[in-house]
């Protein structure tokens, strides 16, 4: 890895893409603004009541929305940055993964705000650190969906528009949603290769670990999570690779 990444200059981009992030601070805080509506809205609805099936499912979900929307216009508005740079000495590898250190951090904040504001006014079942992981690496499917997102449009709202494309089918192709007994051939297939289905088995393993759970179910969930990650990752550079030929 450390012969297929530059980390030098990843570290290099890094750098500039947070002080970009800083210096376009009403950008910077519309995608911030996200999780205290958004958690304003689960605290709101479930109020009194107790966690439920239905608040996981909006938790997860929040999560991979928002690491999708904080993505998916990072590629795309530097598109003429990136091909002046490119024809000097920019390594794709480098620059993708010096957004991905950023926007994880991003991410990590974001579901850390949001699993603080319903715990604290829902309260929520299991260990939160496990939980927050949980929820992180929803996260980062959903940021390494929308980097793939951004290297293959030409706009920022082509971009934009595509999310709820990419997030909707999500929504669909997960047992809460589903019929029941409807859950084989095709569907079962988008429903085994949805992100959504495994963030969602992964925090309720957590929050229910006391009960049914076992170490092993929550190494497979995390492993098809990372696989997620890995294989949206590859597919962004492999995006960007095919442009140039």
């Amino acid at each position: 890895m450390s012969r297929f990444v530059n980390w030098r200059q990843a570290e290099i981009l890094a750098e500039r893409y947070f002080a970009v992030m800083l210096g376009d601070m009403g950008s910077t805080f519309l995608l911030l603004l996200q999780v205290p509506v958004i958690g304003g809205f689960i605290c709101l609805a479930w109020g009194e009541a107790k966690a439920d099936p239905k608040l996981t499912f909006c938790l997860c979900l929040a999560a991979i929305w928002v690491g999708c929307m904080n993505a998916c216009r990072e590629i795309v508005k530097e598109r003429a940055l990136y091909e002046r740079e490119r024809m000097v000495n920019l390594e794709i590898p480098a620059y993708v993964v010096s957004k991905l250190q950023i926007l994880s951090i991003f991410n990590a904040l974001q579901c850390a705000a949001l699993l603080w504001m319903v715990t604290y006014h829902v309260g929520l079942p299991g260990n939160k650190l496990f939980l927050f992981l949980a929820l992180w690496l929803g996260a980062m499917t959903g940021t390494t969906l929308g980097l793939c997102i951004s290297a293959a449009v030409s706009s920022s709202n082509q971009a934009v528009g595509l999310v709820p494309i990419v997030m909707i089918p999500q929504i669909i192709f997960t047992k809460m949603i589903l019929p029941e007994g409807n859950t084989h051939g095709m569907v079962e297939t988008l429903e085994k290769l949805n992100p959504l289905r495994w963030t969602l088995d992964l925090y309720q393993r957590i929050a229910d670990f006391a009960r049914d759970s076992a170490w092993s179910d929550c190494f497979k969930d995390t492993a098809a999570l990372l696989a997620f990650v890995a294989a949206f990752f590859i597919a962004s550079l492999s995006v960007l690779w095919m442009q140039e030929e």
